[in-house]
């Protein structure tokens, strides 16, 4: 809720100030490219917001799934750049046995051998025959996951888009700024 309040206080706070600024027509290119950017920006960083929030409503919907007790059945590690963890696993619902892979939302960036480290730590703890909790979607069985928690990257999302929308903001109150004392002296 307060996500949203903040997004709906950047685009009523956005509007204006970006009115007022193309509004004071003055004849500096330097300006109007900052004001450019400043809107990227701004757009940039609601963009993030609004798939921040997507995000975490599809983790929202996933959060009646059941848990259920399920058996690594393979793990390795995967790729050839980008290493991460494979864990296949099976687990049983009303009788019937169900069989799925995780990559265990490991990251995919930093360096090589880091990537590698995480995926050798996840696939050394989570050997062939090791019970592990499956969370599994009552409505569909067959979706399933290891992980049962937002993805990493949301919140980095969010944090990137506040921060890109609040830049984008101060760059605009600066350039109308500017353009308002710009606009004084060459009246005075």
């Amino acid at each position: 809720m307060f996500l949203l309040f903040a997004l709906m206080t950047i685009l009523v706070m956005a509007a204006p100030l970006s009115y007022a600024g193309w509004k004071l027509k003055i004849p500096s290119y330097m300006n109007n490219y900052k004001l450019i950017f400043s809107h990227l920006l701004l757009a940039l960083g609601l963009f993030l917001i609004i798939d921040g929030m997507h995000s975490l409503e599809m983790f929202a919907a996933r959060k009646n799934w059941q848990k259920v007790t399920g058996t690594v059945t393979e793990s390795r590690i995967a790729g050839k750049r980008a290493y991460h963890p494979e864990i296949k696993f099976t687990y049983h619902v009303q009788g019937k046995t169900y069989h799925n892979v995780s990559d265990m939302d490991a990251p995919g960036f930093g360096t090589k051998a880091a990537r590698r480290q995480v995926a050798r730590e996840w696939v050394n703890s989570l050997q062939p025959g090791d019970s592990i909790s499956v969370w599994f979607n009552p409505d569909n069985p067959a979706q399933s996951e290891l992980i049962h928690h937002p993805p990493w990257n949301t919140y980095m999302k969010y944090g990137a888009g506040i921060f890109f929308s609040a830049l984008a903001l101060a760059f605009i109150v600066v350039g109308i700024l500017q353009r308002l004392s710009l606009k004084k002296e060459l009246n005075v």
